[in-house]
């Protein structure tokens, strides 16, 4: 298990888009989408090859159509895939695959944890890495080879 990314820097409590009720500096802000600030405290759970799936409790702290910002009191890894139950209002919590993007220590054993639905990671194909393409001719050629070969070790005396 690899050590989790922090930033060393403190997040920006201070800076002016996070004052309550100042809606037009939120939409200026570098994301991509317009953060609803609610606080709520649900489950989620690592669902990567190779981790645990020990459900934890994390704080919701924003959340926009992208994905959502949550509090925990230990570092996560950057890139590993999490499930999360996300409240809706008047229906029940749905569970959600969220990818973590970013992981700032926010305080003494708090962290700010930036995580993007994986439908929208998945669709970034630049930062997907590229496909081996075999050509039809390629397995055409394997083809004929292990044809050949098996005429050869079936015709040939042992």
């Amino acid at each position: 298990m690899s050590m989790p990314t922090v930033s060393s820097h403190p997040a920006d409590s201070d800076a002016p888009w996070m004052v309550p009720g100042n809606s037009a500096l939120e939409i200026s802000d570098r994301r991509r989408a317009v953060r609803i600030k609610k606080k709520f405290i649900t489950q989620m759970t690592p669902w990567a090859p190779g981790h645990a799936s020990v459900p934890f409790e994390v704080v919701i702290n924003d959340i926009s159509d992208t994905g959502i910002g949550v509090i925990h009191d230990e570092p996560l890894e950057i890139g590993l895939r999490h499930l999360l139950s996300v409240p809706r209002e008047g229906v029940k919590s749905v569970v959600e695959e969220f990818v973590i993007v970013r992981c700032e220590r926010k305080g003494e054993n708090q962290y700010q944890i930036g995580l993007e639905r994986a439908a929208f990671t998945s669709a970034r194909a630049e930062e997907l890495p590229r496909k081996w393409r075999v050509s039809k001719r390629l397995k055409t050629l394997f083809l004929l080879f292990g044809i050949f070969g098996l005429l050869i070790a079936s015709l040939a005396p042992l």
